[in-house]
């Protein structure tokens, strides 16, 4: 949080936050939408789900790259107890095990992948002054809809009455536009609050 996400991602989207609230997504330039595609990606990946499930699939893959060539450990071990490679880590580090995933975080927060398909997406805000109910906020509060490989929505709050959208299908605006601020803010609440953690 405080050596990558801070400095890197949450601080230059602060910026470009601001600029939304202030004149809006079409004012944004190049720099900005380059600075907001990142807090977009790691709002994906930064919930605690997903942090568990990159911590276990990377347990996994290192813990099988360390079962590969006994026979070269065995040779390099020197005055070492430890039979494997993996009993090797596991005793002097292991901590570097669950921390594979926190480690690849920053490359897949800037992965070309992810923020290409978020820069080639169209994008737009949707105000709700007459809506009855505020938006509400949560540790996962990025909605993704659909996949980046065919039709995807991605929507989060802004402010209480301000929706940021993402999407690559027009078809998928006016199916969004179809629906009364109502219910357009119901429907985010209702995906909001599958949240982990209410707040």
């Amino acid at each position: 949080e405080k050596d990558f996400l801070g400095p890197h991602v949450d601080d230059p989207a602060a910026i470009v936050h601001k600029e939304i609230l202030a004149t809006g997504v079409r004012s944004l330039n190049d720099d900005d939408k380059r600075a907001w595609s990142p807090f977009l990606v790691s709002l994906m990946l930064r919930v605690p789900a997903m942090m568990q499930h990159m911590r276990e699939r990377g347990r996994q893959t290192l813990a099988a790259g360390l079962d590969e060539a006994p026979d070269d450990y065995l040779d390099a071990r020197g005055g070492d107890p430890e039979p494997t490679l993996r009993a090797w880590v596991e005793k002097h580090h292991p901590d570097v095990l669950d921390d594979l995933a926190v480690m690849t975080l920053p490359d897949l927060v800037f992965s070309k992948v992810l923020n290409g398909a978020f820069l080639g997406a169209k994008w737009a805000t949707r105000p709700l002054r007459k809506s009855r109910f505020d938006l509400l906020v949560s540790d996962k509060p990025l909605i993704y809809v659909g996949t980046f490989e065919s039709s995807f929505l991605v929507a989060l709050p802004l402010a209480p009455r301000l929706a940021f959208l993402a999407f690559n299908e027009d078809a998928t605006w006016d199916n969004v536009m179809s629906r009364s601020e109502d219910s357009f803010v119901r429907e985010m609440n209702l995906a909001i609050w599958e949240a982990d953690t209410y707040v």
